[in-house]
């Protein structure tokens, strides 16, 4: 289960990558 914070997150840091 992920949390809409890590969703966030994780979307970010993969724009970053």
């Amino acid at each position: 289960e992920i949390s809409q914070n890590e969703r966030v997150i994780r979307a970010y840091l993969g724009e970053s990558l």
